[in-house]
């Protein structure tokens, strides 16, 4: 899902909404992964759970402020989160 794709551009929940919908899968069955505030912003507006990740984020301390549900700080630790929910 690009801009061109969409009315409304992130912080819109518009792209994840969409994406929901040709997957066929509800908000419940949904993780949005993203390292900056917007991409939470758009996950709460989509109703969806967002996983922060901080690794390589230009605007950590704003995304820790925010409260996401899922918080990593290295490629190593999302990946083994990811192995335990499969």
């Amino acid at each position: 899902m690009t801009g061109d794709d969409v009315a409304e551009y992130k912080p819109s929940g518009d792209g994840l909404r969409r994406i929901m919908q040709q997957l066929s899968v509800r908000p419940e069955e949904t993780l949005m992964v993203g390292d900056a505030v917007s991409d939470i912003v758009a996950a709460r507006d989509a109703g969806v759970s967002v996983a922060s990740v901080l690794w390589d984020s230009y605007g950590k301390s704003d995304v820790l402020k925010m409260d996401p549900d899922f918080l990593f700080d290295t490629v190593d630790h999302f990946r083994e989160w990811i192995a335990t929910c499969i």
